[in-house]
């Protein structure tokens, strides 16, 4: 079974990480907001989503949110249960982090064989490439927009691809559990998971 705290502090490490990097963000985008309202970008999804947390003012806002944009056919397509989704935020000083996580279907066994955070971030992209604790897998373009690859060395088993977007970027954070059925690794995975994703951005 996946283990949560492993997930979670995947999240919190990488944030710490990015944190000095928050403040390098060029894009203005005028007057804080908070993301994007339910009733605006809903189509379908299951249960009940509680909003994204309040973000402080004087800082580039989140507009995007993952947990209201991405439906339950977007999360399905791309190989996830919909009915697993679960908010993953984070606002740490400057740093404002907007997402969504989804499991895997189960496998025959009852096993769940991987997970994705989707989150979107007020970071710029130079900070997945720079930092001394990632290991950037590739620069290639994701759905025709700048993006890198990368694993935070910490982490040797998930794998993220950053894309850039107006919020600064669309994170994706794939993991690949082992378990009875083989798998591919999850950098095999990534690319093809962000290219679903990142298609919900739209303009943004």
């Amino acid at each position: 079974m996946i283990n949560r705290s492993l997930t979670a502090g995947c999240v919190l490490v990488t944030l710490g990480l990015l944190t000095a990097c928050a403040n390098d963000n060029a894009n203005d985008h005028g007057s804080n907001q908070s993301s994007t309202s339910p009733a605006s970008r809903t189509t379908s999804k299951s249960g009940e989503i509680p909003p994204a947390p309040k973000q402080p003012d004087g800082i580039n806002p989140v507009r995007f949110d993952p947990c209201f944009t991405i439906d339950d056919a977007m999360a399905t397509s791309a190989g996830f249960d919909p009915k697993t989704r679960t908010r993953s935020d984070l606002v740490a000083g400057d740093t404002v982090v907007i997402g969504c996580s989804f499991e895997r279907p189960k496998n025959a066994d009852g096993e769940v064989t991987g997970d994705v955070i989707v989150r979107s971030k007020n970071t710029p992209i130079a900070g997945a490439a720079t930092s001394s604790h990632n290991t950037v897998i590739s620069r290639d373009p994701i759905d025709g927009r700048p993006a890198v690859v990368f694993t935070d060395d910490a982490f040797p088993n998930f794998c993220n691809a950053a894309i850039s977007s107006t919020d600064g970027v669309l994170e994706i954070v794939l993991s690949a559990i082992p378990g009875s059925t083989p798998a591919s690794s999850s950098c095999d995975q990534v690319r093809g998971v962000a290219e679903n994703f990142a298609s919900a951005l739209g303009d943004k």
